[in-house]
């Protein structure tokens, strides 16, 4: 189902990008007049993260706020004293946990800091509105509702109010977006973001929702899914909520430009309605995480993730639709050093391994090269190139008779091109195909005489493992341009890429790292169904598990070159074994 837009197009463009900055998203061109956006909200001080909603709006030259309805509702009588304190009491671990877990969060990092919106909005028309409130249900007045729709917004977002009911609903032509700060298809009521902790659950949803009269059987806009912290609700809820904070504008320049946003049926939820913890079960939650938090400590003190790289030759490759991997030989590496991110390259009809090296001695890792001979890898390793940051992930290519290479060095905020002189160790800087964003685990491929580039990007303090963005360009040293559906994948599950695109039996392949329950747990292998400039849609397949050899808890990138296949993997050794 579309929400459709009935107004006549106007030709309009968004911002212009920024100079030495390639933008995330491309330039809008406008099917409507600028859309005019209504705020619900309780007060005119609001989270950080909201601000930051309200401050893309305002830059956007597609949106604008016209209107902010406060809510005036007066503060309902205070419960008896005995009530508050037995809520209170009922309470008191949850609330001394919250306490004290919000200091894990600096304030100038928080998505929660407190933002006064009115310096940004001076030009916004302000309404005073006092909905008629039964239980936790809101309906607007006959007089407030003429009010409001004298302003004439094409969309409202809810930042405020409690359940809202009745022809506020449908008075914007595009109705009211709301946040659901939980997976809506798994969590209904609250704390928001705790009991994925409580139970364990790997992943933590958000969704971007239309509202309906039903409770929680909105229309889904925009749906994602990041790695669930292990025990800390602020540090679980702070990077999620500035992720979502970029969902608004997203939604917004699909409807801008298309005069539509796709939406989907909100599934129900098979779950009881969540409550605030009470002291026995925090206790449990407690107790369980000292004894979680003591392992760690304890485990990160003797021993290491030591990844390490297998490979075979010969006999049947890895099928995508049913991965195995049997018939490993692990490939040796000196002591204080590990192997990972393996690549396979062929120059000059040779075949080259290439792998970050990482040295624990130094704290950082860099790119090198080891030579294949007829039984396998056939040292020595080879530097390839070893700069101040933090180097992984060799993408080698070959192009217009040259060889090519898009090192990881997300902490540099930038994605760096060079080009051998020797191969493989003499290197020259080309340029920076992406600049001013933290993307890692750049992946190229070339279709149909077009290249595109694959990347992780962290956009709005989130993680680097959630959003895969796609950029593309006439030549591998580009300009490259974003792709008009970025971000491709928002799930953790499978977003972060995980070596180069493959064919198999005529399928175009996508591996992806599973990072759910930590870097690197898994490998999924998704199908391209549709890729271009304009379109790009791809399905899951199949997952493998660190299962293949004994004591794996990762492995995060697998590559081929004819009848060679290499993977890494990640097991926990003692340090003094690795020289770590």
């Amino acid at each position: 189902m579309n929400l459709q837009a009935v107004s006549a197009p106007i030709a309009r463009t968004s911002a212009a990008p920024r100079p030495g900055q390639v933008e995330l998203y491309p330039p809008v061109q406008l099917a409507t007049a600028p859309l005019r956006i209504g705020l619900l909200l309780d007060s005119a001080t609001v989270p950080a993260w909201v601000a930051r909603i309200v401050t893309q709006i305002q830059a956007s030259r597609f949106a604008t706020v016209t209107v902010v309805i406060l809510n005036a509702e007066p503060s309902p009588p205070r419960p008896l004293l005995s009530t508050r304190i037995r809520t209170r009491l009922r309470h008191l671990l949850y609330d001394r946990y919250t306490r004290r877990d919000s200091a894990r969060v600096d304030d100038a990092e928080s998505a929660f800091a407190p933002r006064d919106l009115r310096p940004l909005l001076d030009r916004a028309q302000w309404l005073d509105v006092v909905p008629k409130r039964r239980g936790h249900v809101h309906r607007f007045r006959s007089a407030d509702l003429k009010r409001v729709s004298a302003s004439k917004p094409d969309l409202l977002l809810r930042f405020g109010f409690n359940i809202l009911r009745g022809e506020i609903l449908t008075l914007a032509r595009y109705g009211i977006w709301s946040y659901h700060h939980d997976d809506s298809a798994e969590y209904r009521g609250g704390p928001a973001m705790f009991w994925e902790i409580h139970e364990n659950n790997p992943v933590t949803g958000t969704v971007l929702q239309k509202l309906g009269e039903e409770l929680d059987a909105g229309e889904i806009l925009y749906r994602s899914h990041a790695a669930t912290h292990s025990h800390s609700l602020a540090q679980n809820r702070n990077p999620a909520y500035w992720k979502a904070s970029s969902f608004v504008l997203r939604c917004l320049r699909r409807l801008a430009e298309h005069g539509t946003v796709q939406v989907t049926a909100a599934e129900p939820c098979g779950k009881p309605l969540y409550r605030a913890p009470g002291n026995l079960q925090m206790a449990r939650f407690l107790g369980r995480t000292a004894l979680r938090k003591t392992r760690i400590r304890l485990e990160d003190r003797l021993r290491t993730p030591h990844w390490f790289v297998a490979w075979r030759q010969g006999g049947d490759r890895l099928d995508p639709t049913a991965p195995r991997m049997t018939g490993l030989r692990e490939l040796a590496c000196p002591r204080g050093h590990f192997y990972a991110d393996p690549m396979l390259h062929e120059h000059d009809g040779q075949p080259w391994l290439l792998v970050e090296d990482f040295d624990y001695a130094r704290g950082k890792g860099h790119l090198a090269a080891i030579p294949w001979g007829s039984d396998g890898p056939a040292g020595p390793a080879h530097t390839m190139l070893d700069l101040p940051v933090h180097l992984s992930y060799p993408f080698v290519f070959r192009w217009n008779n040259e060889t090519y290479m898009v090192p990881e060095s997300g902490a540099a905020r930038r994605v760096s091109l060079f080009r051998a002189r020797s191969f493989p160790d003499h290197w020259e800087h080309v340029g920076d195909l992406l600049q001013g964003h933290r993307a890692v685990d750049a992946t190229l491929h070339e279709h149909a005489g077009r290249w595109y580039l694959f990347a992780n990007v962290c956009e709005a303090g989130g993680g680097t493992h959630d959003e895969l963005f796609l950029f593309h360009a006439a030549t591998p040293l580009g300009p490259f341009q974003p792709h008009p559906c970025n971000p491709i994948v928002s799930d953790v599950r499978r977003a972060r890429p995980a070596g180069r695109l493959f064919r198999h039996g005529g399928r175009l392949i996508r591996p992806s790292q599973d990072c759910a329950r930590g870097y690197g747990q898994a490998l999924v292998f998704n199908e391209v169904l549709k890729l271009s400039p304009t379109r790009y849609h791809e399905r899951p397949l199949r997952r493998l598990m660190p299962d293949w050899a004994p004591g794996l808890t990762g492995c995060h990138t697998y590559s081929r070159l004819g009848d060679i296949e290499v993977i890494d993997g990640k097991r926990p050794t003692w340090r003094h074994i690795v020289g770590a």
